[in-house]
């Protein structure tokens, strides 16, 4: 997914103990610059991985550009 959308940003919700798990995932995924199966590298850009707020995923689902 993040290969194929080109993500510039990745907020995670700071509203439980298992989003700082999430957020470290989130950063090594981000990290890898190809994968083991044969896919082309990933691009060389960085994904910014920032603390959000539990509404914003809930405002961006009811807007226009989701």
């Amino acid at each position: 997914m993040l290969k194929q959308y080109q993500i510039d940003l990745i907020v995670v919700a700071a509203d439980c103990l298992e989003a700082r798990k999430l957020k470290t995932a989130m950063k090594d995924l981000s990290n890898l610059k190809s994968l083991n199966d044969g896919y082309d590298q990933y691009p060389s850009k960085d994904i910014h991985i920032i603390w959000g707020r539990p509404e914003v995923p809930k405002l961006f689902a009811e807007s226009h550009n989701s």
